[in-house]
């Protein structure tokens, strides 16, 4: 089960960087327009949920 355990650490390091480029999207945004979309801090909160949930059955699998 180590190798399932490794790659699911890898899917959760591709859900952070996923969940940088959509902050700096989100902040980029808000420069431009002048905006933010009222729906980021949630998509931001559910891959967080997600990437910890997908640490810790690695960690469990190891």
């Amino acid at each position: 089960m180590s190798e399932e355990a490794e790659e699911l650490g890898c899917i959760a390091e591709q859900l952070k960087v996923i969940s940088d480029r959509l902050d700096e999207l989100d902040r980029q945004t808000a420069r431009k327009f002048g905006v933010t979309n009222c729906l980021m801090p949630f998509a931001m909160a559910s891959l967080g949920r997600a990437e910890d949930n997908l640490r810790s059955l690695a960690g469990d699998w190891k």
